[in-house]
């Protein structure tokens, strides 16, 4: 990765030694103020404009000078009477040096003693930076060869510095060579083994910078690859997270994904180039289990696949559909039934009875293990009215569990005269009373005088 906050910091320092040491000597009268050069503004022209000094000795006429690299020197390039002027003459993508004279007379010569204010750099277009930069990969034991070409239309003189950072270190990059007019240098203090990512910096006087490129001397250490790679199973409806430890030297991960439709096994590459040790996978199939691998990219340019997988899905465990308990159709046991939303993905369920104690809910497991839809209660009391619940457990090893379905036994007694009827005394009035397990004798009528009625509820009546 770029460390441009260095970069910045580093290309300020090398513009103000760069013009520290270029500038030459300026009048200690200036006639001018606030002269501006264009830098890259304007793809086909360089503008320049500047401020007249209040007092100024001069005819009112200016001397534009310019020096081009590839021809040292500042020469004349036009006279104006504006205090701005646009070099149309001046080639994209290379750096010139401008300055203004305003001397009167013969004394409006652009020399470097003449000038009325220290020179500034601009240019047209977009500065050349070098091309075709290339780094050696272990062809040498002791030392790596950068080299790289002459941007189109660069000075002849141009000077270049190449910067290094070692793959992995703290810090950014630092200055490895001094200015150097060559198109190659040799890192001879590459320690061999280890990767570094090179750039070049060119001075056109300003400095533009390269791209980088990885080199190293040697023998570059044994490949590696991930270490605890792990996916989430279900935590998400909509995706899975994928986690991992980073190898030494790693520079990108690319993410192999599994899953297997009958007999097919389906291999995809979800994501290349990945960088870091985290990476979610939003294109996943809820409820679908899949297999997942990591293809480590070093710096040396070498991919190995991670030698095991990660199984992973997303959505919720699978439930159960129309879940019942029956209620009062057995007088000495309650039949259960559902149905799996999905039968291939569910191993296994457990069946719990609740029952309230006093005010305190207790909880037995009637059984463990039952492989498929369907139980049979035998150890009820009759007239006690249950709750049951399905603990279901999944192929991924996951615990969900189901709605909580109410299911009682009942004692009929072929007549048992009305003796637990709920008293009606009056001719008239409303009664609310509730029996959730209560049921019907089949073989007793409705009583006299009474032609509808609640079959969860008994009353005794009475005719006036």
């Amino acid at each position: 990765m770029k460390n441009t906050k260095f970069r910045s910091r580093a290309a300020l320092a090398g513009l103000a030694l760069l013009s520290a040491l270029l500038l030459s000597p300026v009048p200690a009268l200036a006639w001018f103020t606030a002269f501006t050069v264009s830098q890259g503004e304007y793809p086909d022209k360089v503008h320049l404009t500047w401020s007249e000094s209040a007092g100024s000795s001069g005819d009112g006429t200016f001397t534009v000078c310019r020096e081009d690299l590839r021809n040292p020197g500042m020469h004349d390039l036009a006279e104006t009477t504006d205090t701005e002027f646009d070099d149309t003459t001046a080639e994209p993508g290379i750096a010139y040096r401008y300055g203004v004279v305003t001397y009167g007379g013969d004394s409006r010569m652009c020399t470097w003693d003449n000038l009325d204010f220290q020179y500034a750099s601009g240019w047209a277009g977009t500065l050349p930076v070098p091309v075709d930069l290339a780094a050696s990969k272990g062809t040498y034991a002791d030392k790596v060869r950068i080299t790289w070409g002459v941007p189109a239309g660069a000075p002849t003189n141009g000077l270049y510095e190449v910067l290094r950072q070692a793959v992995g270190a703290d810090g950014g990059f630092h200055h490895l060579s001094p200015k150097t007019t060559n198109t190659y240098f040799d890192d001879t203090n590459a320690v061999p083994g280890v990767a570094y990512r090179y750039m070049i910096w060119t001075f056109a006087p300003d400095i533009a910078e390269s791209e980088e490129v990885t080199g190293w001397a040697g023998t570059p250490p044994p490949l590696q690859t991930v270490t605890n790679l792990s996916a989430t199973q279900g935590e998400y409806p909509d995706r899975v997270r994928l986690t991992w430890h980073l190898p030494e030297n790693a520079s990108t991960f690319g993410l192999l994904r599994y899953h297997y439709v009958g007999s097919e096994t389906i291999r995809e590459e979800i994501a290349d180039g990945i960088e870091g040790s985290v990476f979610v996978d939003r294109t996943v199939e809820p409820g679908v289990h899949y297999n997942y691998a990591i293809l480590v990219t070093d710096v040396y340019g070498r991919t190995s696949q991670s030698p095991y997988t990660a199984d992973g899905w997303s959505f919720a465990i699978p439930g159960v559909n129309h879940f019942t308990a029956s209620r009062g159709e057995y007088d000495d046991r309650v039949w259960l039934d559902w149905k799996p939303e999905d039968p291939s993905s569910i191993v296994s369920y457990d069946i719990l009875r609740f029952i309230d104690m006093g005010g305190a809910v207790g909880y037995e497991v009637l059984t463990n293990g039952l492989t498929s839809p369907g139980y049979l209660d035998t150890t009820v009391t009759p007239d006690v009215c249950y709750r049951y619940q399905l603990r279901i457990h999944d192929t991924w090893g996951r615990t969900g569990v189901s709605e909580f379905v109410p299911g009682w036994a009942f004692s009929r007694p072929d007549n048992d005269d009305f003796k637990n009827a709920r008293p009606i005394s009056s001719k008239s009035g409303s009664d609310f009373s509730t029996n959730n397990c209560a049921t019907f004798e089949v073989s007793e009528p409705y009583p006299a005088g009474v032609t509808t009625a609640s079959k969860t509820v008994w009353w005794d009546y009475a005719a006036p």
